[in-house]
């Protein structure tokens, strides 16, 4: 069933916002390059901290069309993403069937034929490395850990919304985190790998930043 009841019709535009994600700086790792998430996090961390203050669905006060405007930008972002998530077995379908469903139950027919265009981003970057695509994996399984957070802060607010994307795998996360580290260890090696991880997952989150961008600021 739709769930209009909870719809506050806040249109605020963040396109501010998400420029100011795209032109965050990116640190430069200078430490040893034996793991790649302490370089991941590194070349990331001012993206993610500006990302994490200034998203509009995690604002306080936000309503069911934040989290729909949301669901777009992901569903663009991750189809985006797909030819380099599927290089290492990270077919986003079960996310973007989760998606699809949330939409349903959204039910804002004006939002329903917005389908922004990016990739770009990505495909600039790309050395075509594999692992290039465990630093773009790095970032879209990472998502799902800021999914849970705002899961539990958005559930009653924006209840009676199953918020299945937020939701992921409930308890399975962390364990689905922790699996996918052992993999990014196991293939992300040498220095070199490590910095065309780190480019990935860069451009993950630029990528990202455009897509926000193409829907916070679409009518």
């Amino acid at each position: 069933m739709p769930y209009h009841t909870r719809l506050i019709e806040k249109e605020t535009p963040c396109v501010a916002v998400i420029e100011s994600l795209s032109s965050a700086p990116v640190a430069q790792f200078s430490g040893p390059a034996s793991d790649p998430l302490d370089a991941l996090r590194c070349a990331t961390s001012a993206l993610h901290e500006c990302l994490d203050r200034r998203l509009l669905l995690a604002q306080r006060g936000a309503s069911l069309i934040d989290y729909a405007r949301h669901l777009l930008a992901v569903r663009a972002w991750l189809q985006a993403l797909s030819p380099w998530l599927d290089r290492v077995a990270l077919a986003p379908v079960p996310l973007l069937k989760r998606i699809e469903l949330d939409l349903i139950d959204c039910a804002i027919p004006r939002l329903a034929g917005l389908h922004p265009a990016c990739g770009g981003a990505v495909r600039a970057a790309s050395d075509g490395s594999a692992a290039f695509c465990w630093g773009v994996a790095y970032v879209v399984e990472g998502s799902a850990l800021g999914g849970q957070v705002l899961h539990r802060r958005l559930r009653s607010a924006l209840a009676p919304h199953p918020l299945r994307y937020l939701a992921g795998d409930g308890e399975q996360t962390a364990a689905r985190w922790k699996q996918f580290l052992t993999q990014l260890r196991a293939q992300v090696l040498a220095p070199h790998q490590v910095r065309a991880a780190c480019a990935g997952g860069v451009a993950a989150f630029e990528e990202f930043a455009l897509s926000m961008r193409l829907t916070e600021g679409a009518s």
